[in-house]
C-alpha cells in the first residue's frame, strides 16, 4: 500500500480542499462551524485516517475521535452528522484516484480497485470506531450525572429505595 500512502500524502492539500467544500454541503450542521475550525478538523482527521489506512494503527484516530465526541456533542451535533462527514471521504478520494489511475498502462484498474477496497474498509472501520468512542463518551457522561445525583440525594437525605417504582 505504499502507492496509496504516496497518493494520500501527495494529494493532501487537494483532499483537504475537496472535503472542505464537500462536507458542509453534504452535512448542513458543519456549515455552522468556522471555516478554520472545519479545516483543522479535516486535516487532523485525514492524518489519522491515513495512519489507519496505511499502517492499520488506530491510536491517532481514537485520540482525535475522543476530542471530537466531546466537542461535537457540546456543539449539539448528532452522531449521524459526524458519521456523514466521515462517509464523505471515500467519494472525494475515489475521484482523485480515478484521475491518477485512468491513464496508467497495465495494472491501473487493478491498483484502483485494491486502493478503493482499502479506502472503503478504512472508512467503515473509522465510522464504527467513532460510534464506539461516542457511546463510551455518552456512558461516561451518564455515569458522571448519576454520581452527581446520588451525591446530591445523600446530601439532602433522600432515599429513593423507599419510593415505589412502576415498571412498564
Amino acid at each position: 500500500m505504499l502507492e496509496l500512502y504516496n497518493f494520500m500524502e501527495g494529494n493532501h492539500d487537494a483532499l483537504v480542499s475537496n472535503l472542505l467544500a464537500k462536507v458542509p454541503k453534504e452535512v448542513p450542521a458543519y456549515s455552522r462551524l468556522p471555516r478554520n475550525e472545519l479545516k483543522q478538523s479535516i486535516e487532523h482527521l485525514l492524518e489519522a485516517y491515513t495512519d489507519l489506512l496505511v499502517t492499520g494503527q488506530d491510536e491517532g484516530l481514537r485520540a482525535f475521535f475522543k476530542y471530537i465526541a466531546k466537542i461535537r456533542s457540546a456543539q449539539s451535533f448528532k452522531v449521524s452528522d459526524v458519521m456523514r462527514a466521515l462517509l464523505c471521504f471515500p467519494p472525494a478520494i475515489r475521484r482523485m484516484l480515478q484521475d491518477e489511475y485512468r491513464d496508467m498502462e497495465g495494472d491501473g484498474l487493478s491498483l484502483f480497485n485494491k486502493s478503493m477496497e482499502k479506502i472503503e474498509s478504512t472508512c467503515f472501520t473509522s465510522v464504527c470506531t467513532f460510534v464506539d468512542i461516542f457511546q463510551e463518551y455518552l456512558d461516561s457522561r451518564i455515569k458522571e450525572h448519576n454520581d452527581y445525583l446520588n451525591e446530591k440525594n445523600k446530601q439532602l437525605g433522600v432515599d429513593l429505595s423507599k419510593f415505589i417504582l412502576f415498571r412498564g
